[in-house]
């Protein structure tokens, strides 16, 4: 087997953001992209001292507070409000592996010194909760229609005000698997891997 470069490499990993085999990294990456087009989304989490004008070009194209997992750190200075978001899944049906419930969770966390939005007169987790509601809710942008089933406030270590969101959905179990850069139907309920050209079962004997 001939050794890999870095670039091949690092062009295979690229793959998995768009391949349908895994539905966590393929779906953070569509939310990324549509929270990251945003201008209300971007406007509300960076926009916080009222005599500054917003410049939509600074700070990166402010998406450094968009983040794809829950964690804020201890030695983060510049940035007051994040808006994070993760993904999870279970099996619904017992006897029919083929579905799951997929999750998605958005952690809205705004500073105490700046989670009261004195430009607009709201406070900023509600106002952000509700761009996410209008951006997602009732949608079917991962595939399947998603709808919100809980909104709840809390409060993170006395510096941030939140907001915790989730999203629900009934959708397909991993029916996909990409062989030798092709995707092919997995039946998990007979452990079958069915391609175009012919349905294989497994755990046939030999």
């Amino acid at each position: 087997m001939a050794e890999l470069t870095n670039e091949q490499i690092e062009k295979d990993l690229k793959s998995y953001r768009t391949i349908i085999d895994n539905d966590d990294i393929r779906i953070k990456n569509i939310i990324k992209n549509k929270l990251e087009s945003n201008p209300y989304i971007k406007y509300a989490l960076n926009h916080v001292k009222h005599d500054e004008d917003y410049d939509d070009d600074d700070d990166d194209n402010n998406v450094s507070n968009i983040l794809p997992y829950y964690a804020v750190f201890d030695t983060q200075t510049e940035v007051d409000n994040f808006l994070c978001f993760e993904t999870s899944y279970d099996e619904l049906q017992r006897y029919n592996k083929n579905f799951k419930l997929q999750q998605i969770i958005f952690y809205v966390l705004c500073h105490s010194r700046s989670v009261n939005d004195e430009i607009l007169g709201m406070a900023r987790h509600d106002l952000i909760s509700a761009l996410l509601i209008d951006q997602f809710d009732f949608t079917t942008i991962f595939g399947t229609r998603i709808h919100l089933v809980s909104n709840k406030p809390g409060l993170v270590d006395s510096r941030y005000v939140s907001r915790t969101l989730i999203f629900e959905a009934l959708t397909d179990n991993n029916l996909v698997r990409t062989v030798d850069g092709i995707p092919r139907l997995v039946n998990k309920n007979r452990d079958w891997i069915i391609d175009d050209e012919s349905i294989r079962n497994k755990t046939a004997k030999s």
